[in-house]
């Protein structure tokens, strides 16, 4: 559906309508009329689209590294689709009067009819050939200056709109990967079983699911790429651990026990690092980390610099680190872990399904 010429019905290059902006014009070629893009169609479709996208983009809930070019791919997808099927020009200078149906110019024509095809004028019409009868050229419309200057404006201003939302956007996003709702959930969870067990922590994070209270996609973070079918679990895979009956499911988590090494201090169960072995729940101190969010890094690119990673804490709170400050706040933990008898830890980003972390491997001092 290509734009045409309000004039003479004369087809319009789609170059015209991409690149002519809003205070620039062209000439027609076949009626001469001057002719320019209609402004206010165009930002009356992309601004609701531009709208549009950031809402679709935040509910979908893209991954950080596929963020901007999903965002800018669906703008250059909606500015494509107006230019073709939408777009308009509007007549600044009209020259001659040509039938809205076939074009054939009616200059001098006094019959309320085109004699090429037939169609019958309105009053608008009439009035137009009036004028033109007369000597009068229609629809002239004077030049402003103020135009320009609006228009570079608000085109400023809507990129710099657009670069503020998409900024808040990923802000918000990286405050709430994974969001406190999830952390907290997770380590509730944990010392709930604490509680249930007299003060002892599962020796396996499974043993949680064997209450039925929780399901196995709780061990999976909302903006990870990690997949139930890919976390190993005895001799299953986490997805298939749900549909099992309780005997079963009892079955497997009882291996994934028995096989876990001697002197395991952290293990990995999805998108968490368990690091509760060990702690003492009736006396712990409740600075002491007991999970912390770490992506399957079989699945998961590495954490970016800016990232901030969430640490359950003893008492149930939820304490933020900086990846830039991780390495530091690791070492304070294993000073702290010293001083209870724990052994210290490793960087949690270490930690796989195959290689959970033993006191025996470690070598990093307080």
């Amino acid at each position: 559906m290509l734009a045409r010429c309000p004039n003479c019905q004369e087809p319009i290059p789609i170059q015209r309508l991409f690149f002519t902006t809003a205070w620039g014009s062209w000439r027609c070629k076949k009626c001469n009329s001057l002719l320019g893009i209609n402004a206010k169609r165009r930002l009356a479709v992309i601004l609701p689209a531009a709208l549009a996208i950031l809402i679709v983009a935040w509910a979908a809930k893209l991954p950080a590294n596929m963020e901007t070019p999903v965002l800018l791919a669906m703008f250059a997808g909606i500015l494509v689709i107006h230019f073709l099927c939408f777009e308009r020009a509007r007549v600044i200078e009209r020259h001659g009067f040509r039938c809205q149906r076939c074009g054939y110019d009616l200059q001098g024509q006094v019959e309320p009819r085109c004699p090429e095809c037939g169609r019958e004028f309105d009053a608008a019409d009439r009035a137009k050939m009036q004028q033109l009868s007369s000597g009068k050229i229609a629809e002239s419309v004077p030049r402003r200056r103020w135009v320009k200057w609006v228009g570079i404006s608000f085109l400023v201003a809507l990129v710099l709109a657009q670069i503020l939302g998409l900024y808040m956007w990923r802000s918000a996003s990286r405050r709430q990967t994974p969001s406190l709702v999830e952390m907290r959930h997770m380590s509730s969870v944990v010392l709930a079983y604490v509680a249930e067990h007299d003060g002892q922590a599962p020796d396996h994070a499974a043993q949680v699911l064997l209450d039925g209270h929780v399901t196995a996609d709780v061990f999976l973070l909302r903006d990870s790429l990690t997949m139930l079918e890919s976390i190993p679990l005895a001799d299953i895979v986490l997805a298939q651990f749900d549909g099992l009956s309780p005997e079963q499911q009892a079955q497997v988590v009882q291996t994934a026990v028995e096989r876990m090494p001697e002197g395991t201090i952290a293990h990995r169960l999805g998108d968490y690092v368990l690091t509760y072995h060990g702690i003492d729940f009736a006396n712990a101190d409740p600075g002491l980390w007991i999970l912390i969010w770490s992506p399957d890094p079989g699945q998961n690119p590495p954490p970016s610099p800016e990232e901030v990673i969430p640490i359950g804490l003893a008492d149930g709170e939820v304490k933020h680190v900086s990846l830039a400050r991780f390495a530091e706040e690791l070492l304070e933990q294993n000073q702290l872990r010293v001083s209870h008898g724990l052994p210290p830890l490793l960087s949690p980003f270490t930690v796989t399904h195959k290689s959970p972390l033993v006191a025996r491997r470690d070598t990093v001092r307080p």
